[in-house]
């Protein structure tokens, strides 16, 4: 048989159990792995900065992470050669590393409290995963993680619900300025290999929900891994709070953080209330408020 489970108490003789139930059942014991689940409210997490991508969420992350009541794990490298922008935070991937399960893995819950989890995405070449995370933070702190396509995931955010009192952060932006972003950033839906079609024009992702691929490529299959749906913004803030109720959601419009929109002290005043939603003291008054990752034209 494939795909069985057996879930039997923390109290009882794990190996007796199995041993007995690999009999029963003719498995073979090579093809039998032994996993201890964790709990969701054994998770230390207080916060999730789950969206939206291209959005300006690296920044946001970037100035939280200079208060001194917070840490994102898992902590970024501060070598020079891995961080090459010197950003304070990198993404998180707890609960895509959870999969499809009911409840986390202990070793992850614990890997994670510990701080030694979970980095994710495009490897440093030359580097191992341990030498890209950071020393992990001492003493009390709100600890968060950053992903912002977490949002897109309803089974995700179903799961980040679960840790008890974890709050969930989200930045928009004008959905017009999303695409011309989203479109310009190729690194996940168009490779542009010598034998890729052409990249189609910015008015086809305009004009439809999703554009077809000539034919399949290293990022896009039957679709192109880019649609304009990923700018419903209101839409998919509103399945959020049906998950966690209003008071665990806190929603910033990008513009609220650009300096060159709204004066330095509306750009500070945005932060103290993202400071006084997630229990913390106003920022200090001499933190700088920084961009990241911002092109030129944008």
């Amino acid at each position: 048989p494939n795909g069985l489970a057996l879930c039997i108490s923390r109290s009882c003789d794990q190996r007796k159990v199995l041993a007995s139930w690999i009999l029963r059942k003719h498995i073979n014991r090579s093809h039998v792995s032994l996993l201890e689940m964790g709990h969701w409210s054994q998770i230390q997490l207080d916060f999730v900065l789950a969206g939206f991508e291209k959005c300006g969420s690296s920044s946001l992350a970037h100035d939280l992470a200079k208060h001194p009541e917070v840490t994102f794990i898992p902590a970024v490298s501060g070598d020079a050669r891995i961080n090459t922008d010197q950003q304070l935070v990198q993404d998180g991937h707890l609960f895509w590393r959870v999969g499809g399960r009911l409840l986390p893995p202990f070793q992850l819950v614990q890997s994670f409290n510990e701080g030694r989890c979970c980095t994710g995405g495009a490897r440093v070449a030359g580097f191992s995963d341990a030498e890209v995370l950071g020393p992990p933070s001492k003493g009390p702190a709100k600890r968060g993680e950053r992903n912002p396509v977490y949002a897109f995931q309803r089974m995700l955010m179903k799961m980040v619900s679960l840790v008890p009192g974890a709050k969930v952060i989200l930045l928009v932006c004008d959905p017009i300025r999303w695409l011309h972003s989203a479109y310009a950033d190729t690194m996940n839906w168009y490779a542009g290999r010598e034998d890729d079609p052409p990249r189609p024009p910015l008015q086809d992702f305009a004009l439809a929900d999703f554009v077809a691929a000539p034919k399949p490529t290293s990022l896009s299959n039957k679709w192109y891994n880019l649609s304009r749906r990923r700018a419903f913004f209101t839409f998919l803030a509103e399945g959020i709070v049906r998950i966690f109720g209003t008071e665990r959601v806190h929603m910033l419009h990008r513009d609220s953080l650009d300096p060159s929109l709204t004066a330095d002290s509306g750009v500070r005043e945005a932060y103290n209330r993202l400071a006084a939603f997630l229990g913390l003291r106003p920022f200090e008054a001499h933190a700088v408020f920084d961009h990241k990752n911002k092109r030129v034209n944008d």
